[in-house]
């Protein structure tokens, strides 16, 4: 699977062209002989968060959620998200109780997370569960919804 350099226009998806050249390099310098190389692109499970947090009152509520969209889009991205910011795997699992914990350690200002839902191709998944894509396929970090409690609401 072929994945190029994000361009900031969405998915990063090869061209023909680039698909063509990626093929033509692994057969002429990698593939053993009379083995035939196929490339493709990757497919993509559209992912949205949906959050219902509690931001501590000394810090500033917009800067807060800036910073948790951005840390929720830093995760989910394709080439440099995942546990270990270097990508994520092909069919690579999102472990719920590891974002949560990544969320609340990274994100200066959030107190907790009420509900973390996610929405998956547009399918809706309730719950706390651990989130599995195709075994070829990547995320793509769609925009999210958060939702401010206030720290009564929270319990």
């Amino acid at each position: 699977f072929v994945v190029p350099p994000d361009t900031n226009t969405g998915p990063p998806a090869p061209d023909e062209n680039t698909l063509r050249a990626v093929s033509i390099h692994l057969a002429k310098e990698l593939a053993p002989l009379g083995v035939e190389v196929v490339v493709a692109a990757p497919r993509y499970h559209r992912i949205r968060a949906i959050a219902s947090v509690v931001i501590d009152p000394a810090f500033d509520t917009t800067e807060t959620i800036r910073r948790l969209l951005s840390e929720l889009n830093s995760y989910l991205h394709p080439l440099t998200g995942g546990d270990n910011g270097e990508g994520w795997p092909f069919g690579g699992t999102l472990r719920y109780s590891i974002l949560v914990r990544r969320l609340l350690a990274r994100t200066r200002g959030l107190l907790a997370i009420s509900t973390l839902n996610f929405v998956v191709d547009g399918v809706r998944d309730l719950g706390c569960a651990d989130i599995q894509p195709s075994a070829n396929a990547l995320f793509w970090p769609e925009v999210h919804d958060v939702i401010v409690l206030e720290s009564e609401d929270a319990s």
